[in-house]
């Protein structure tokens, strides 16, 4: 991988950006695969392998991740007490259908109770159910990949939140973080289904290797938008009054049409459909393998 600096930023942020990169621990054997690798979309561990020599990215994409990497590494200089790990690796072998694949991951923390894991992202992330979703089976294969490595049965998961787009002037609105600091439950599965959902994923790279979801794309199907507009005024509100499931029953959507005109006789309102979104991950940034993915490349020739 080749690293530019287009910004300019400060040489000593580059030298720290490289350093924090060469002091990765995990296992580049052909049959390794990290826990955040697991959890992705094959398609991108399958173009990482076949391009990593030719990857060009900017010491600026680092940022955000070198910021959570000096929280980890201050977190883990501090933690201390009975039974209190942080920052540890584990590696564990695990043979699906006569492969034997070399999982590893590093858990931020964990005491004789708990695992838990830092996460320095956005407020938005909080509603994103899919990637939610992989935050509580991160949590649950560190518990799993402890149990067998260590033979202790951890009872309590949680993600720790540093919002990097915090402010307090929104405190009090929407349902906002009254700190930029929020911990998170998370749910803790049975070991039989933690091992059964890890096989499934390595099943998955094993035999489908170029497999990417609609769900790895953060793709978006099509919804019915309810808007309010003003009788007097004609002047339509920028927010939607409701947004409703994709495939929500007509007859759900003309209940709360009446009920909305009976209860604000002053307002119009009506129903527009939110067009569906493809490729958000990669249309966004958030894919690095975008440049070299043949299914997104492949919507770009036809537009």
């Amino acid at each position: 991988m080749e690293k530019t600096n287009e910004y300019g930023l400060p040489e000593t942020i580059c030298q720290l950006i490289d350093y924090i990169e060469g002091t990765y621990t995990g296992s580049k054997a052909d049959n390794a695969i990290s826990v955040t690798t697991l959890l992705e979309a094959p398609l991108i561990r399958t173009l990482y392998a076949e391009n990593k020599d030719k990857i060009v990215k900017d010491y600026s994409n680092y940022l955000s991740s070198l910021i959570g990497s000096v929280f980890h590494e201050a977190i883990a200089n501090v933690t201390s007490g009975e039974g209190v790990r942080a920052e540890q690796r584990i590696h564990l072998p695990m043979v699906v259908d006569g492969y034997e694949f070399l999982l590893n991951g590093e858990f931020d923390y964990a005491d004789n109770n708990s695992v838990k894991d830092y996460k320095h992202t956005s407020i938005h992330t909080l509603n994103n159910a899919g990637i939610t979703a992989k935050h509580e089976a991160q949590l649950n294969i560190y518990r799993y990949m402890i149990y067998k490595t260590e033979g202790v049965l951890l009872n309590r998961l949680s993600n720790i939140y540093i919002f990097k787009d915090w402010y307090q002037s929104k405190v009090g609105t929407y349902n906002y973080p009254p700190m930029m600091i929020q911990e998170v439950e998370r749910r803790v599965w049975e070991i039989e289904e933690t091992e059964a959902y890890i096989l499934e994923r390595l099943r998955l790279h094993l035999h489908s290797p170029n497999s990417c979801s609609s769900k790895d794309r953060w793709e978006k199907e099509g919804v019915p938008v309810v808007y309010k507009t003003s009788k007097k005024t004609g002047v339509k509100s920028e927010r939607a009054a409701k947004v409703f499931e994709a495939k929500t029953p007509q007859k759900e959507i003309d209940d709360y049409l009446n009920g909305q005109r009976v209860a604000h006789p002053t307002f119009n309102f009506d129903v527009e459909v939110r067009p569906a979104e493809t490729f958000v991950r990669c249309r966004q940034g958030y894919c690095d393998m975008r440049e070299f993915c043949p299914l997104f490349n492949a919507t770009k020739d036809s537009e």
